[in-house]
């Protein structure tokens, strides 16, 4: 008898590994499911002028939202599942829920057009937003961030704009770059009492934003990340120090071919 309890107990442990392992293979399996992309495609007719979707998203998550529709133009509308109004696209936006939950997408053409379309959601992974006044070290500062259509704006362009502060110091320079795929980048820069010193819109190269600044005191500096137009979405913040350039040694005299062969 007791032998036979023994090996009941052996199976009914077998099962609870087997049952464990099963679970850890499906929660593997959710995990990367749940990390996938979003994607949603779709027509509009002249008899439909608006499609709906519904998509689960998470609170606090960092979402992009990409449209692509060729030829002609598509506006997407992000609601709640109280049916409210909480973001809108028409390109490549980014979004962040304030909740857990279902929300619709309601996809037309302003103009009445029609064609498919097709509408990707990534997560994004960015990087933490510094708080209070930043100290360059040896490397360069470099943050993966977006721009939001709900950020404050800019008191100058009257744009979403993101602003960093930066303890700079007198006599050096000061290379500041903004890059993006989503929208055309646009930098300004301000002392602490908010005067304006110097803004680029595209000397980065095509729609990216660069400012070369030869700091003139001690202090903390403002950088203002903007867009020129009305986009918003994913942009790259770089700052660094230029390194000082040494002076150049002199050449020396330089002998003629003819002297050096004979």
């Amino acid at each position: 008898m007791f032998a036979r309890l023994t090996a009941a107990l052996i199976v009914l442990a077998a099962l609870c590994c087997a049952s464990a392992a099963r679970q850890d293979d499906l929660s593997k399996v959710m995990k990367k499911v749940a990390s996938k992309d979003i994607v949603l495609k779709g027509t509009l007719t002249g008899l439909e002028q608006v499609t709906r979707h519904s998509v689960e998203l998470r609170k606090e998550e960092n979402y992009a939202i990409e449209v692509e529709a060729r030829g002609f133009f598509t506006h997407v509308e992000v609601q709640d599942d109280d049916g409210q109004s909480v973001h809108m696209s028409s390109r490549v936006s980014a979004f962040q829920p304030m909740r857990d939950g279902a929300y619709r997408l309601l996809v037309s053409s302003p103009g009445g057009s029609s064609g498919q379309y097709t509408i990707t959601i990534r997560r994004l992974s960015l990087s933490k937003e510094p708080t209070g006044v930043i100290t360059l070290g040896k490397d360069a500062f470099v943050l993966d961030t977006l721009l939001n259509s709900s950020d404050p704006p800019d008191k100058v362009r009257k744009t979403p704009c993101r602003i960093y502060q930066f303890q700079m110091h007198a006599g050096k320079t000061y290379v500041i770059d903004m890059i993006s795929k989503n929208f055309d980048a646009y930098l300004r820069l301000e002392d602490a009492a908010g005067n304006k010193l110097a803004q680029d819109d595209d000397s980065g190269g095509g729609n990216n934003a660069r400012m070369k600044w030869v700091c003139k005191a001690d202090g903390v500096y403002r950088v203002i990340a903007t867009t020129f137009g009305s986009g918003t979405g994913l942009f790259t913040l770089k700052l660094r120090e230029e390194e000082a350039k040494t002076p150049d040694e002199k050449q020396k005299p330089q002998v003629p071919i003819d002297k050096l062969q004979q």
